[in-house]
């Protein structure tokens, strides 16, 4: 019998192949066009059907300008970060500011040694506070370091400073702030966080790590992780403060389709769907860079996060996205 089975694997591993693809292919999601989201909801493992994205853009973005600005920041010099910040800046408005004054220079040195990027931005009139994440730059090594913290989890990395140092001055900060405001306004701040493929990752590991309750603030209510790196260090945060965070936490993770990492993200979800609750967990795909009908695309340039920031904004206004 194990001679008969050695025999015919070909045929087994062929088999499976065309099953695969047959359940892939037939299935609606694999038609989705250029105007349509799919979506992939807490606890399922297959997206369901195309629906317009026009809804699902206006939402995510404000978010996705967010995690573009982060890559740069009003001091930049070099021509990409100050081209991104100067962009997100400009799309978000007047009704959006950045926290000027934050980080603090101890702090802004800790995450230099790192390369973390993160920023506080606020838009008063929703009482809505946003920290951004800042995602990998290929030349950087310590954005790689980061990305293999798996590899090395107990080594200082963009992650244990989130986690930590970072983590804790926000906190600090915006209880100050908090004090300080009308009391009427302190029951109101609404708390995000959001980033891009690597930052994307520490907009996660922020949330789980917030002090929240030691400094009586609110918890980070949703995370939104555009082209999200699979590393988010959730076991590798303290378990009584991440018990308390992911309590109600909500997470979009949106991606586009094909860019690099979304093959992993469609195995992952094969074997382990999006946690349903504590955090509730929603995968959603958008077709902005391909063909309508097969989404086919240059995987390494879908994944960047200004362009598909204009192509939200275009689907946002009910425009097609460029090609």
């Amino acid at each position: 019998m194990i001679e008969i089975a050695a025999s015919h694997w070909r045929w087994i591993a062929l088999a499976i192949i065309v099953l695969v693809t047959v359940a892939v292919t037939t299935r609606p999601a694999f038609k989705q066009q250029s105007n349509m989201v799919v979506v992939r909801l807490p606890g399922h493992r297959w997206f369901g059907d195309p629906q317009a994205a026009q809804v699902y853009a206006s939402e995510d973005l404000p978010y996705a300008w967010l995690s573009t600005a982060v890559y740069g920041s009003p001091t930049s010099t070099k021509p990409d970060e100050k081209a991104k910040f100067t962009a997100g800046k400009a799309a978000l408005g007047d009704q959006w500011s950045m926290w000027a004054d934050f980080p603090n220079a101890d702090l802004q040195a800790k995450m230099n040694q790192v390369h973390l990027r993160a920023q506080a931005w606020e838009k008063p009139s929703d009482h809505l506070i946003v920290v951004a994440f800042g995602g990998t730059v290929a030349s950087n090594l310590n954005d790689w370091k980061a990305n293999t913290h798996w590899a090395h989890p107990f080594l200082r990395d963009e992650y244990t400073v989130a986690g930590d140092e970072f983590a804790r001055a926000f906190a600090e900060e915006l209880a100050r702030r908090m004090q300080e405001s009308d009391p009427e306004n302190r029951r109101l701040v609404h708390l995000r966080s959001t980033g891009h493929s690597l930052g994307a990752g520490l907009a996660e590991k922020f949330a789980y790590s917030l002090p929240a309750a030691e400094y009586q603030i609110p918890r980070v209510e949703k995370v939104f992780a555009f082209d999200p790196s699979p590393v988010t260090t959730f076991l590798n945060t303290k378990g009584s403060v991440r018990k308390e965070n992911k309590d109600g936490l909500e997470i979009d993770r949106i991606f586009e389709r094909g860019e690099i990492l979304a093959i992993l993200r469609a195995v992952t979800a094969v074997f382990h769907a999006p946690s349903t609750v504590n955090p509730k967990v929603t995968q959603v795909r958008y077709n902005l860079f391909g063909n309508d009908r097969f989404g086919l695309t240059n995987p390494v340039a879908s994944h960047a996060i200004d362009k598909l920031a204009e192509r939200l904004q275009l689907v946002a206004a009910g425009k097609p996205p460029s090609k």
